[in-house]
């Protein structure tokens, strides 16, 4: 009968354990998959003390708990140990049935906030308690939203839905945004508003009287007199305008994407959703500013991106312009109007009435505001803002004008507060 192998204590090893000479334990095994590898480490047992100058280490003995448990049911052990969550998501984004424009946002919230915190990590070392971790550290370096950090959960958790379909890991060990305590510094989602009725009237006058203002100013008409989204506007051509009709057809958008060189470029892509897809009229106001930008850019040849060209709103050297910059027009109009404001009220002695900041997406919420003030049909507001659901029409972007509610609650007051 042979001699049982032991350790340099003298203990009994069990098949597949072995020790170095220098006292480094090894278990050597075979998966189900037919990978042979090893694990190690300088502990026999749990109760073994951590040698001098070695990191703590779980012992050969729990590790060899665990590599029976992983080839239980059916981890790909050798596989498992190559890939970090940064190579896993590369291939899982890639195989999801996800738009384009969708997958280039992705890829910025996880560069931002992933690749270079946890994404490094190999995915079978990956636990529950390492992901609290991670979100509490990336939660105290900066504020960010619920929806914010609801995406990052979104891509490690179909991140590791990979690794799980492809024997990688046993299961998905990522929590869900319910199961996230409540941080004090996750910023509250700010409901965008619409501009007051007040508002929106010194908006539009100073469009008229200020010169940098008059540059922006009929692609700002399209958007407050139209509802479309700002990458909607940018991305239209003539052709999407008929002027018999007098209709506007909704039918691509103008993204930032990210090229195999890793630079932002413009590109044509499809409607946020096939509700995107629509076909609005084209009011007086909407029609005449077109009008007047066709004619303010006749000399400008178009840019071509894709297979779209001839785009309406456009930069003069030809580029569609970028939703980025619409934005910061928006602001320097508000700055310019409050400035001048602000001096008229001081000359005048009284209180100026400024403009709130602003972004182009709130001229959205105006346009369908003032639709619903109008005529209250959530169904019209819905196909005009191309959404698939009624309930996003009405709880995101219908806002009820304060000074609307004040006049019908002065109204009301007789049945409301008065007792004679």
């Amino acid at each position: 009968m042979s001699e049982k192998r032991r350790d340099n204590k003298k203990r009994i090893l069990n098949k597949g354990e072995t020790q170095r000479k220098d006292g480094l334990y090894e278990y050597k095994y075979t998966d189900t998959f037919g990978n042979r590898s090893s694990v190690y480490s300088w502990r026999l047992v749990d109760s073994d003390p951590i040698p001098p100058g070695k990191d703590p280490q779980p012992s050969l003995r729990a590790l060899e708990r665990e590599v029976r448990q992983q080839c239980s049911v059916g981890i790909n052990m050798a596989e498992a140990g190559k890939y970090t969550l940064n190579d896993c998501f590369e291939k899982a984004i890639l195989l999801k049935h996800i738009k384009e424009q969708t997958k280039t946002q992705y890829a910025i919230v996880y560069n931002n906030n992933i690749r270079d915190k946890i994404g490094n990590v190999k995915v079978k070392q990956i636990s529950r308690d390492m992901i609290y971790k991670y979100i509490d550290v990336l939660l105290k370096e900066r504020q960010i939203s619920k929806d914010h950090l609801n995406t990052i959960l979104i891509l490690i958790r179909m991140t590791l839905n990979y690794c799980v379909d492809n024997d990688l890991v046993a299961k998905n060990v990522c929590p869900g945004i319910g199961d996230i305590p409540k941080y004090p510094n996750i910023k509250k989602k700010k409901k965008r508003t619409a501009l007051t009725i007040s508002a929106q009237r010194k908006f539009l006058m100073f469009l008229d009287q200020d010169a940098y203002a008059q540059k922006h100013k009929n692609l700002l008409i399209f958007l407050l007199g139209t509802g479309c989204r700002i990458s909607e506007a940018v991305g239209l051509t003539w052709n999407d305008c008929d002027f018999d009709t007098e209709t506007i057809s909704i039918n691509h958008s103008m993204l930032k994407s990210i090229n195999e060189k890793g630079t932002y470029v413009l590109e044509v892509s499809d409607t946020k959703s096939e509700a995107s897809e629509r076909t609005i009229p084209m009011i007086s106001g909407v029609k005449e500013a077109l009008l007047n930008e066709r004619e303010r850019t006749k000399l400008i040849q178009s840019a071509t991106i894709g297979e779209y060209s001839d785009f309406v709103f456009k930069t003069c050297h030809g580029n569609p312009v970028r939703r980025d910059a619409v934005d910061k027009a928006i602001n320097g109009i508000i700055e310019r109007y409050n400035k001048k404001e602000t001096a008229e009220a001081i000359q005048e002695n009284r209180a100026p009435e400024l403009l709130p900041h602003f972004s182009a997406h709130n001229l959205r919420h105006t346009f369908a505001t003032r639709i619903y003030e109008s005529e209250k049909d959530p169904n019209m507001i819905r196909d005009l803002l191309g959404h698939e659901s009624v309930i996003t029409s009405m709880d995101v972007y219908a806002d009820t004008d304060i000074d609307r509610v004040k006049k019908t609650l002065q109204r009301s007051e007789e049945n409301l507060i008065k007792t004679g």
